[in-house]
């Protein structure tokens, strides 16, 4: 259960890591932060990113060997958001490609949250409530 609580909350704190990183270098006429703000997102959202994965996998590796869809989607949209997000905070990287990452990895992080809140069994997902079985009002009658 800590494993699960420590990658939700490294969850969180990655997504407002990422919104405030691009949100500054978008707000930037070139793109770029000063130098102390660079590397303290780059060392930030590398830490973030590491505690998800390994979390992430350790919970992965305690399911049985059957993975619903869902985690499959979670796990490619999050290479997705990875690759787009290193494209778009590269030095060398100009504002089109910042805004185009930031873009696409914005809809990998959408579609994530929206995996996590709509997965089988998640708050979105209702299931019909459990109905007794019928039961026969017939009283049995030993047989002579």
């Amino acid at each position: 259960m800590l494993i699960k609580i420590i990658h939700m909350s490294f969850g969180v704190l990655t997504l407002l890591l990422f919104a405030t990183r691009a949100f500054m270098g978008l707000r930037s006429p070139n793109g770029r932060l000063t130098a102390s703000k660079e590397k303290f997102f780059k060392i930030a959202l590398h830490a973030g990113y590491t505690v998800l994965v390994l979390c992430g996998l350790w919970l992965l590796v305690q399911l049985p060997n059957v993975y619903p869809h869902w985690i499959i989607a979670k796990l490619v949209l999050f290479a997705v958001a990875l690759s787009a997000s290193t494209k778009a905070f590269k030095a060398t990287a100009t504002r089109a490609q910042l805004k185009s990452g930031v873009f696409v990895a914005s809809l990998a992080y959408v579609a994530i949250v929206w995996l996590i809140i709509a997965k089988p069994g998640g708050v979105l997902v209702t299931k019909a409530p459990a109905t007794d079985p019928a039961v026969s009002q017939i009283a049995a009658t030993p047989s002579p």
